[in-house]
This record gives C-alpha cells, sequence and structure tokens, in this order.
C-alpha cells in the first residue's frame, strides 16, 4: 500500500465512531477502535440457493445452514433472504436465497392464435376468464385467410371476411386472471388485465391492477413462513 492509502486509513480509524467496513480500491477494511485490519470478502459464508419455500423450511429445521438464523426477509414476491447474526466486522450476512422457478407471459406483446392458447394453458392457473379466452383465441380468424378453429382436441378449417369469432363469445374486459408469479407453496395472486386483438390474428394481455398483485402475495409467502418457522423473526 502508498502513502496515500495509509494516510486515507489512519484518518478512517481517527474519525469513526464505531467499527466499520470501508472498501478502498480492491481491498477491504475493518476500522475499529484498536485500529484497522483487513477484511477478506472470502471469509464470508456462502449463500445457499434454494427454489421452494419448502427448501427454504427444511434447510433451516434440519440445520443445513450451520448459522445461526437473525431473520427472513420476503424482499419480492419471487425473492427471500434469510440473514445471519451480525459478524465482527459488521456485516449481516445472507445465508440462503430461495427464488422459484417461474415463467410468465410478457405482458404487453402480441401473441399469435396458438402461442397465445399454449401461454394460457401452462402459465395460468385454471379458472373461467382464463377458459373463456382459450376458447375465444381458438375462434378467432382473419381475412382473406384461411384458419382454423381449435379447442385443444380438434380443428376445422374456414374462412371468414374480417377479423370475426366463428362461434358467438362474449369476452369481459378486464379478465382476472392467476399467472403463475410466485412460489408453488402459497396461492397465485389473482389481478386484472386488459385483453386486446390485432390483425394476424394475434393477442395480448396488459396489466392493470398497478402490480397490487406483489403485495398479495408477499404477505401469502409471509404468513406462509410464520406458519412453518414461529420461531424465527420474519418481515416483508
Amino acid at each position: 500500500m502508498g502513502k496515500e492509502t495509509f494516510e486515507f486509513l489512519a484518518h478512517q480509524a481517527v474519525t469513526a465512531a464505531e467499527k466499520a467496513v470501508i472498501d478502498h480500491g480492491d481491498d477491504t477494511f475493518l476500522i475499529k477502535e484498536d485500529g484497522v485490519h483487513r477484511f477478506t470478502k472470502d471469509d464470508s459464508p456462502r449463500t445457499l440457493q434454494v427454489h421452494t419455500l419448502t427448501g427454504l423450511v427444511d434447510a433451516i429445521k434440519t440445520g443445513a445452514l450451520e448459522k445461526t438464523i437473525a431473520s427472513i426477509h420476503v424482499y419480492d414476491a419471487d425473492r427471500v433472504l434469510v440473514y445471519g447474526q451480525l459478524d465482527e466486522y459488521g456485516h449481516r450476512p445472507v445465508l440462503l436465497e430461495a427464488s422459484p422457478f417461474t415463467e410468465t407471459m410478457r405482458f404487453g406483446q402480441f401473441y399469435d392464435q396458438e402461442d397465445f392458447q399454449i401461454s394460457l394453458r401452462s402459465r395460468f392457473v385454471e379458472n373461467e376468464h382464463r377458459q373463456i379466452l382459450i376458447e375465444f383465441a381458438g375462434n378467432l380468424v382473419e381475412k382473406n385467410e384461411q384458419n382454423y378453429t381449435d379447442d385443444g382436441f380438434s380443428q376445422q378449417a374456414t374462412v371468414k371476411s374480417g377479423v370475426a369469432s366463428v362461434a358467438k363469445a362474449i369476452v369481459p374486459s378486464p379478465v382476472t386472471l392467476q399467472p403463475y408469479r410466485t412460489f408453488i407453496e402459497v396461492e397465485q395472486p389473482a389481478s386484472e388485465f386488459i385483453f386486446r386483438v390485432q390483425k394476424g390474428p394475434k393477442m395480448a394481455l396488459f396489466e392493470s391492477d398497478g402490480n397490487a398483485w406483489k403485495n398479495t402475495a408477499i404477505k401469502s409467502v409471509a404468513a406462509y413462513l410464520t406458519a412453518e418457522l414461529p420461531d424465527v423473526h420474519i418481515f416483508a
């Protein structure tokens, strides 16, 4: 270390009211009342990764973390962090991180007939409005193009003039749907979407709840963990 670095550390050691971790260049130093100590970040415990709330709970109950749990933070609808106790360097290590395997439809993007139906079937919880959209999407045809109705079991070719539905169907707008967006152990929150059709035919869903679903999901995850781990402090 050069003279400038030594002067910087000396100043920090004198002015620090309590211990702190200071990054300087490529090095990290611990500032304490008794002086300056080099801190190696590789000494921190490695963060375990799981993808279910069940995995998180099992890791804690079986002692897999091998550290004292300080708290659990439901950081988002798809992210939970397990914190350990403060160490001598003033760090609160993340012992475990949980995030689910979810693949959500890209809202606001138009899909063709087949992809829209597949996405509805594979990325949403079954409910009344999902079924209405699947049937409506399967019956759409476009001007001067030979298309088909598709109910998932059979196909029939037909020709129509203009974008129209072969079968009459009233589609509510907004529609209430439950995409898979959070951990599978809790109920997927329902929210409203605006359904739109354009030439192709192509269809899209637009979110219209201002992300209120995230608050519902976070509360559900926190409630699940509180029930499973009553002795651990959980906050959201």
